[in-house]
C-alpha cells in the first residue's frame, strides 16, 4: 500500500548511501549541513552522518512512522548528537533560519510521481545555501523519463532560489541495485547552484 512506502528499503537509498561512502560522497557532506528530503527510513541521511563528518543531518518525512524509525537507527548507532529528524510538508518551503540553511541535500525516489516534482523542488531550492548541492538518486527503469523530471527539479530548484543562482546539472553513471529478487539501474546526479547569474545549465 501507498501509505507504507516509507517502510522499505527503495534501491535509490541504497545507491545513495552507496555514494556517500565513497571519497566524493564524503568530501560532498564534510562540513555541511545536510538536508534528507523525503528520508523515508533515513537510509541517505544515517549514512551520510556516518561516513562524511557533516556538521549535521537533519532528517525529514511527512510521515511520523518512518522518523520514530530513523530516530532509532540513529539512536542505535550513536548518531544521536549530529542526526535530527522533524516531520514537514513538501507543500510549504521551509522559512526563516531553515530558508537558506543547508550545504546538502539528500533527494533519493523523489522523482517517480510526477505530481512531486514541483512541490519537492521548491522546498529543496529554499532550503539549500547558494553554492549547494542537490544529491538525487532515482531509479532508471521506471515507466517514466527520468532525465526530464530531474530537468523539471532543476529548474524548479532555480526559480526557488529567486534567481540568485544559476543550477548546473551533473548527470551520474548509472549503477546496478540488487534489491526484491531484481537488478535494479539508479543514477545518482547532482545539482548544484552556482553562485552568480541565473540562468539554468
Amino acid at each position: 500500500p501507498r501509505g507504507w512506502y516509507w517502510s522499505q528499503l527503495w534501491p535509490s537509498a541504497v545507491a545513495l548511501a552507496r555514494w556517500l561512502a565513497t571519497e566524493e560522497g564524503q568530501e560532498a557532506v564534510r562540513g555541511k549541513e545536510v538536508l534528507d528530503l523525503g528520508c523515508g527510513v533515513g537510509t541517505a541521511g544515517l549514512a551520510a552522518a556516518l561516513y562524511g563528518q557533516p556538521a549535521a543531518v537533519t532528517l525529514v518525512d511527512s510521515e511520523p512512522r518512518a522518523l520514530a524509525f530513523a530516530r532509532f537507527s540513529a539512536e542505535a548507532n550513536r548518531l544521536g548528537g549530529v542526526v535530527a529528524a522533524d516531520v514537514v510538508d513538501w507543500g510549504r518551503p521551509p522559512e526563516g533560519a531553515e530558508r537558506g540553511r543547508y550545504g546538502v541535500v539528500l533527494a533519493s525516489d523523489v522523482l517517480y510521481d510526477a505530481e512531486a516534482v514541483a512541490p519537492v523542488a521548491a522546498y529543496a531550492g529554499a532550503a539549500l545555501a547558494p553554492g549547494g548541492i542537490i544529491v538525487v538518486a532515482d531509479q532508471r527503469d521506471r515507466p517514466y523519463d527520468a532525465p526530464a523530471r530531474l530537468r523539471a527539479l532543476a529548474d524548479g530548484v532555480g526559480e526557488a532560489a529567486r534567481g540568485a543562482c544559476r543550477v548546473e546539472v551533473l548527470a551520474g553513471e548509472e549503477e546496478a541495485v540488487e534489491w526484491d529478487g531484481r537488478t535494479h539501474r539508479v543514477a545518482v546526479s547532482l545539482v548544484k547552484l552556482v553562485d552568480g547569474g541565473s540562468d539554468a545549465a
